[in-house]
């Protein structure tokens, strides 16, 4: 599978100072997000990440935004929502 919204930090590049990451999902990403996820419509996705090198492994931690519509199960009319998720993951090395 291809990703739709790559945006690789190198391993060797994450020390223990925090770095901040901020992702915009341009129009062809959202395009593709929203054919996967079986959505009407993708309008925004944004997220914004700390990332740092801590004992054992590499600390991500931050939100994720999105907005967009999808299909009503009964009359398959528009359904608008609205996400603005945290996110922490621990990648063991």
């Amino acid at each position: 599978m291809t990703p739709e919204l790559p945006r690789p930090i190198p391993a060797r590049d994450i020390g223990s100072a925090v770095r901040r990451h901020a992702i915009e999902a341009g129009a062809d990403e959202r395009r593709a997000l929203a054919g996967r996820f079986d959505l009407l419509a993708l309008d925004t996705m944004t997220a914004a990440f700390d990332v740092t090198r801590e004992a054992g492994g590499i600390r991500i931690a931050g939100r994720i935004a999105a907005s967009g519509s999808q299909a009503c199960v009964a009359s398959g009319e528009p359904v608008p929502f609205v996400h603005d998720e945290p996110v922490s993951l621990l990648l063991l090395e």
